[in-house]
């Protein structure tokens, strides 16, 4: 059965896709170190589960966490300096990088972070356009000539081997940071969506100060776009009651990981599943939202398995939607093997990678009678089209971080082919 799969993504359409599209809102410098090329006495550290860190003891106590239960995790770090020679600085943040990815596999990316320093341009691909209010209407310039800002967020990433690959993330913070376009740009709104094929936003996680006045406004600005959304989403637990008010009635599709998902279902209050979520629980969860909340697409990528759940009226094929989902893990899987955003995408070679076992496809198909899932990966139950594929597992990756942002990127606008 493996084989059938490895074919798939032999064959996976990598060619460009004509389309327009606009990203944001975060993007930031992330400065990423391998843990073991740090010295770093985490052998002796408590492992500890932490919430917040003000210290270096206590991040080597929530380091060894991470990798002794092989979590990802991403935590405010502000004030707390760093500083090893080893440290390689790229860009980071969702929308950041997701539209790197896509400036070179699009016709046009137009990318919008409301704070565009000299330093983060230098880590974004110079071909991405931004926009600007000339004075007299809306101009598109290269990013070089756009920038607005001194300030620039920097990430800490400590990035560690072990029985699964993960990272810590030492979040900074940039004071005055809305995910919304400001007034120049937001009356011209109607204009940029006319061309536009696909919108993806991120960074709803890193509004500073009133967070509820700054949903506010992004959802006022959402309201007149007829493209479709997609929402990357990062943990916002905390204020899922905003997000549910302001955010999700204005988007199409949502894309997260198995940890943002339990940590969702933990705020929403529904149980579903074990601590490792089967594809029979992401597929549940995945109904609830879109029942919930009126999406037409979720997209979960997980170590085990991707699923996207759609709705019918959703527009695109479900053999259409595998295809693009073989597209962006295949794209992920060339970052994971070059170390960097590929400039283009090339088809699929299986040395040091293999496809990672059916086990859940298998049981899927079993639970619901369906014979051939495991061999297709796609159905329909309940009146919602689900199509689940395995993810190719690199085994020695070069690079982990932003896997997820490709993943879910180059599956959402690979669809509108």
């Amino acid at each position: 059965m493996k084989d059938i799969w490895r074919e798939r993504y032999k064959n996976t359409d990598v060619a460009r896709v004509e389309a327009n599209v606009l990203v944001g809102f975060n993007a930031n410098i992330d400065a990423k170190y391998r843990v073991q090329d740090l010295d770093l006495e985490i052998e002796s550290a408590n492992a500890e589960d932490l919430e917040q860190v003000e210290n270096k003891e206590e991040i080597l106590s929530l380091l060894s966490y991470c990798i002794k239960n092989g979590e990802n995790r991403e935590i405010n770090s502000e004030g707390l300096e760093l500083d090893p020679e080893t440290g390689k600085e790229e860009v980071g943040g969702q929308a950041g990088i997701m539209a790197n990815f896509l400036q070179s596999k699009t016709h046009e990316t137009v990318f919008y972070t409301p704070f565009l320093s000299e330093r983060l341009v230098e880590v974004l691909d110079s071909g991405l356009i931004y926009p600007v209010n000339s004075g007299e209407g809306l101009e598109l310039l290269e990013v070089v000539e756009a920038i607005n800002t001194d300030r620039t967020k920097v990430n800490h990433i400590l990035e560690f081997d072990g029985e699964k690959t993960g990272r810590l993330i030492l979040s900074d913070r940039l004071r005055g940071f809305g995910p919304y376009f400001r007034k120049g740009v937001e009356d011209h709104i109607s204009e940029l969506d006319e061309g536009l094929d696909r919108v993806l936003l991120s960074g709803f996680h890193n509004a500073d100060g009133n967070i509820g006045a700054k949903l506010r406004k992004a959802s006022q600005q959402l309201e007149k776009f007829d493209t479709p959304v997609h929402m990357e989403y990062v943990d916002l637990s905390d204020k899922l009651n905003l997000l549910e008010k302001h955010i999700f009635p204005h988007i199409e599709s949502i894309g997260l990981d198995e940890y943002e998902m339990k940590a969702l279902e933990e705020a929403l209050d529904v149980e579903l599943g074990g601590d490792e979520p089967s594809l029979g629980e992401a597929f549940q969860f995945a109904k609830f939202f879109i029942n919930e909340f009126g999406l037409e697409r979720v997209h979960i990528h997980t170590y085990s398995y991707h699923l996207n759940v759609t709705t019918e009226a959703y527009g695109v094929e479900p053999d259409k939607i595998r295809e693009s989902m073989l597209y962006g893990e295949t794209s992920a899987v060339q970052m994971a093997d070059e170390g960097e955003i590929p400039e283009e995408v090339k088809r699929l070679e299986f040395d040091n990678k293999h496809i990672r076992k059916l086990d859940d496809l298998e049981d899927f198909g079993n639970f619901f009678g369906l014979e051939e899932f495991a061999e297709t990966g796609i159905t329909n139950i309940e009146g919602l089209n689900v199509v689940a594929i395995p993810p190719v597992i690199h085994e020695e990756p070069r690079r982990l971080v932003g896997m997820g942002d490709i993943i879910s990127a180059g599956s959402f606008v690979k669809e509108t082919e």
